[in-house]
């Protein structure tokens, strides 16, 4: 199959969650399977500093946004893991510090900048060699494609995959003008949603297959409490709708070949983890001891379960002897939270109010326990980084986190983590207890350490299922 994939974000180019990450991953898993592969991208500034290799292309391709005709330039390069990339470049709309918003909010012009992307993307399908078949569309920012291709009657099939329901692309009514699109449009059986243009509720209605990113997530959005008033229209719909849960690099997640490492380790030699360890309490300033070590490296904000932790830690940082190491950025309630805690306990807690690549896979490596308590998750990636590096997730079992870890059964000895099923801090500090006396217990430690690095988190299962998809799309 032709497939291009379009999207708003991709790693290491433009980056602010784990959409970034699939799109690095999943086009080359795709092409690996011997299809033919593009990416379409918005030309931001990051892409600019990180992309060296690109070239301007002769394409111009100009689109009408409401009353206003406008230009973008194309170029052209190849990703890191060998797939062509197409740059939709237009400055006022991308060269921007950031991409979705500033420290003040989301971007006001956020519709006209995507409308804009959309329209160049479909224009662009015309010239792309082999001609697509498929289009795969990931949130919001690409829900107005299916619609677009629909309306000009192009012979292309579309996948759409949520992300994040709670992100929609959730317009006012006057900016269904810009589309350009016939009235019919903005109807309950297309982008109108309680008299407001909503592209992630028209793309649900508009693709050929929708996709979310793991099998729990997708029967949890059909459901009043995380449908985010969408849960009528995936119902009814839910007969083109599948999760898919997400892989990861298993080339750059790899204890045994990661440079970022202060010594490599695998299941078969794990001696090599707990020197990663006493680094990782060297570098964070914490004493060098045999103490259990929880690592969190996520947004700080209350869906990744900021608010059950703050009810939590402190009492338990009170009672036991621990340590812990938070990374990450986001609301700064969270943040002052974070750095209060980090002056009580001194000499058992750092923060980072950062994002650092190299330095999460050192934390990953160095941890004994990673926590994962979102109040909601899609898919998650970080438990599957840290069960990959040896180190036991504690997780809130929901969506993608309910699908990748089992709770470790000490009889049986069997399972892939901890996890809690009630958003309470007395099941959270229960998982806290299990924990202690799991590090406590040598040779179940390194028994889950060892079921959790063999497991297979690479894309090959998932990119089969989303072959089968587009084989759908087609046949549909």
């Amino acid at each position: 199959m032709n497939i291009v994939f379009i999207a708003s974000e991709m790693a290491p180019y433009a980056k602010t969650g784990g959409l970034a990450d699939v799109l690095q991953a999943l086009p080359p898993a795709i092409k690996a399977r011997g299809h033919a592969v593009s990416i379409v991208l918005p030309f931001y500034r990051s892409v600019a500093e990180h992309l060296k290799k690109r070239t301007l292309t002769d394409l111009q391709i100009s689109v009408t946004l409401g009353n206003q005709t406008l230009m973008a330039r194309i170029w052209e390069g190849m990703t890191e893991n060998g797939v062509r990339l197409f740059l939709v470049q237009r400055d006022e709309f991308f060269d921007r510090s950031y991409l979705y918003g500033n420290l003040y909010g989301e971007y006001e012009d956020s519709a006209a900048r995507f409308l804009f992307f959309s329209k160049v993307c479909v224009e662009l399908l015309r010239y792309i060699e082999p001609h697509p078949e498929i289009v795969h569309l990931h949130d919001w920012q690409t829900g107005l494609i299916p619609g677009l291709i629909r309306a000009q009657g192009l012979p292309i099939k579309t996948v759409f995959t949520i992300h994040n329901l709670a992100y929609q692309g959730n317009f006012w009514a006057h900016d269904f003008a810009l589309s350009n699109l016939d009235p019919s449009y903005f109807t309950p059986r297309s982008y109108e949603f309680h008299h407001r243009f909503n592209w992630m509720k028209g793309a649900i209605l508009m693709a050929h297959q929708v996709t979310t990113v793991s099998p729990q997530y997708a029967l949890e959005i059909q459901r009043s409490e995380l449908g985010c008033g969408l849960e009528g229209v995936l119902q009814e719909h839910s007969f083109k709708l599948s999760g898919i849960l997400n892989g990861i690099d298993i080339d750059r997640w790899n204890p045994e070949r990661d440079s970022d490492l202060a010594e490599p380790f695998s299941a078969r030699r794990l001696s090599g983890k707990g020197l990663c360890k006493t680094w990782l309490q060297r570098k964070m300033k914490l004493e060098e001891k045999a103490v259990p070590l929880y690592a969190c490296i996520a947004r700080l904000t209350s869906q990744k379960g900021f608010d059950l932790l703050a009810k939590v830690v402190d009492l338990f940082l009170s009672t036991h002897d621990v340590q812990m190491v938070f990374m990450g950025e986001g609301d700064t309630h969270y943040q002052k939270y974070l750095e209060t805690l980090q002056k009580k306990f001194a000499k058992k807690v750092k923060v980072l109010i950062e994002f650092n690549e190299p330095l999460s896979h050192q934390i990953i490596a160095g941890a004994d326990f990673f926590l994962v308590p979102s109040r909601y998750e899609p898919c998650g990636l970080t438990q599957m980084y840290s069960q990959r590096y040896g180190t036991v997730p504690i997780v809130h079992a929901v969506g993608g986190l309910k699908d990748t870890v089992q709770q470790w059964d000490p009889q049986l000895k069997r399972g892939t983590g901890l996890s809690f099923d009630s958003y309470e801090p007395e099941a959270l500090s229960h998982s806290f207890e299990e924990s202690l006396r799991l590090y406590a217990d040598l040779e179940q430690m390194s028994l889950i350490r060892k079921k959790m690095m063999l497991l297979d988190r690479s894309w090959d299962q998932s990119a089969e299922r989303y072959e089968e998809v587009y084989a759908k799309a087609i046949a549909s």
